[in-house]
């Protein structure tokens, strides 16, 4: 079975309480992420997975994203 891939728009409090949930089951996983600040980004990908992007653009279209949970 294929994992579904989210992007994560926002990685506050919010977003690192919903990844910490998500990353838990067997079927999902985070693919790409954004945040206005883009340290915030790259410390989400390190702990949760992922790729950090520049723009929000490039983290909904990066490769394997199926659903985007926004978090702003």
């Amino acid at each position: 079975m294929e994992k579904f891939g989210w992007a994560f728009i926002g990685c506050g409090g919010i977003a690192h309480i919903t990844a910490t949930e998500l990353v838990r089951t067997k079927d999902n996983e985070i693919v790409s992420a954004w945040n206005r600040t883009s340290e915030k980004a790259d410390k989400f990908v390190k702990k949760f997975g992922g790729t950090a992007y520049k723009t929000i653009e490039d983290a909904i279209n990066a490769p394997g994203v199926d659903g985007v949970y926004i978090a702003v």
